[in-house]
């Protein structure tokens, strides 16, 4: 029995070609954003050593499925409910030993219809470590368009866990020093299409705190598009951030705009 992949390939078959390229994008040669273990906590190798044996049985499944280039049947879903039995710590190392930052970008599709159709849903810590490990590494690395390989696993994920994503996925990006227009090109998709509007109110306060270019400034555009629902207070935050960062956007059109779009929102407050 073939595995149901219909709602991973609704969202492949979204993305029309050359909206975002098939190919596999250009990686820079960067360190990937792996689980990382705290100076003075126990090493990888005790915590492995103290993993419950029906995890650590799930490793070698799980790599082997991850490595099969045919299709995977129904009972490829039951592999990955091992996620469920595990604490948040179990989980970052399952998924680094696991490596799931070098997943292949064609096998995202597979390995997410598997992790949307887990029954219960994965917990907040779980699907944040597995988000982070699996997303974040290929997104900040992109120079190119993203694939519709990953562009699906990015939106099908964040719809299904959207505020592990926001945390564990927006959050990192947007406190990139070197945001990139292909970095901002997702968020700003993931605003639009899988975001609800209080979800996109909590990326909006994260910009309140970050120094801004011009990719954050086309995100920024795009969270007052989405019609926030912004309280005074908020507001406030903002236009104290929007002024801090005026000295570096002398020339900037986006700026402009934003100064324009802050104004019409002010007049319209009642």
């Amino acid at each position: 029995m073939k595995m149901d992949m219909s709602s991973v390939e609704e969202r492949l078959g979204a993305y029309p070609h050359g909206s975002f390229t098939s190919e596999e994008p250009v990686l820079m040669e960067r360190e990937c954003d792996l689980p990382k273990v705290e100076s003075g906590g126990p090493s990888t190798s005790n915590l492995w050593d103290n993993l419950p044996e029906n995890i650590k049985a799930s490793v070698p499944q799980i790599k082997e499925l991850l490595g099969c280039q045919s299709e995977w049947d129904q009972g490829s879903t039951d592999v990955f409910k091992v996620l469920n039995e595990c604490d948040s710590a179990q989980v970052e190392l399952l998924c680094g030993m696991l490596n799931l930052a070098d997943t292949p970008e064609e096998t995202l599709p597979k390995l997410c219809s598997c992790l949307l159709a887990l029954s219960p849903e994965l917990s907040y810590s779980a699907a944040s470590a597995v988000i982070k490990s699996l997303l974040l590494g290929k997104i900040l690395c992109l120079l190119e368009p993203a694939s519709r390989c990953l562009v699906a696993a990015v939106t099908s994920l964040s719809s299904q866990y959207p505020r592990a994503a926001c945390h564990a996925l927006i959050r990192p990006i947007l406190q990139e020093e070197n945001l990139g227009t292909q970095q901002a090109e997702l968020i700003n998709r993931l605003i639009g299409d899988c975001l609800e509007p209080h979800y996109n109110l909590l990326v909006f306060q994260m910009t309140f705190t970050i120094v801004w270019s011009e990719s954050m400034l086309s995100i920024i555009h795009s969270l007052l598009d989405s019609k926030l629902d912004i309280d005074e207070k908020h507001f406030s935050s903002f236009i104290a951030q929007l002024v801090s960062q005026a000295p570096q956007f002398i020339k900037s059109m986006k700026y402009a705009k934003m100064m324009l779009t802050s104004a019409s929102f002010l007049t319209s407050c009642p």
